[in-house]
């Protein structure tokens, strides 16, 4: 005796239809939006040649920035690193990072060193 194969509809709970689905298609297009939004704004930032003083300076604050990121982070719990860097500087670490690098420096008391 063979079982009979059941028929394949719509309305079977245990059956997805992936490629007609409402929250994977809105999943694929935020995607999509955000990966060239992100194209776009890399393309848009750039060192800028109006002020070659200026580019090294921010340079030489992300540095600062970096180092003192670092120093924190080793400063806290491993485990606990991101969230205890939230409630102190009340900001999230990556947040802080795609911050302005005058912002990011002044969240973390770092004074621009002027020649």
């Amino acid at each position: 005796m063979t079982k009979a194969n059941p028929p394949q509809s719509t309305t079977n709970p245990m059956q997805l239809n992936l490629v007609n689905s409402n929250r994977l298609q809105l999943l694929r297009k935020q995607a999509m939006t955000s990966e060239s939004g992100q194209i776009q704004q890399s393309a848009s930032i750039g060192p800028s040649n109006a002020n070659p003083e200026d580019d090294a300076e921010s340079i030489h604050l992300r540095n600062q920035v970096n180092q003192r990121l670092a120093e924190i982070l080793t400063k806290l719990p491993a485990g606990k690193q991101r969230s205890l860097f939230k409630i102190r500087f009340g900001v999230e670490l990556e947040k802080l990072e795609q911050m302005p690098v005058k912002q990011a420096a002044a969240i973390l008391k770092i004074r621009l060193n002027r020649r």
